[in-house]
């Protein structure tokens, strides 16, 4: 699926396909952390079920207003704990298929909003 950005400033992602993005020209596997001005390839991504606040402790620093989770093919939610923990530090936490992450994320960055996605 390609994706369309209308800005050229910060990390887009210009295409997805299962178990890898485009992004700045360059096909990274799943297991990304990004963000306007960070790129985190390579992230030794936990199972979903046993994501934990510590292994969203590098996206939690980049201070983000929203946390997009990419959960592969289909949309799966995380620990209902896990979500309540990252949403009291004040920061929206949301879990959907990485598909859509990947669009709801470059729809946010054309905001300028400090949006992290993580994608498994």
């Amino acid at each position: 699926m390609k994706l369309h950005a209308d800005k050229t400033a910060g990390n887009y992602i210009q295409s997805y396909r299962e178990g890898a993005v485009l992004v700045n020209g360059e096909w990274q596997p799943t297991g990304l952390v990004v963000s306007a001005d960070s790129l985190v390839a390579g992230w030794q991504a936990p199972a979903l079920e046993t994501l934990a606040i510590d292994d969203l402790a590098g996206a939690l620093a980049l201070d983000p207003e929203v946390i997009v989770l990419g959960t592969g093919p289909s949309h799966r939610f995380p620990r209902h704990a896990l979500m309540v923990e990252v949403m009291s530090r004040g920061v929206g936490f949301e879990a959907m298929a990485t598909a859509a992450a990947c669009r709801t994320y470059n729809i946010l960055l054309a905001e300028d909003r400090r949006v992290v996605a993580i994608l498994l």
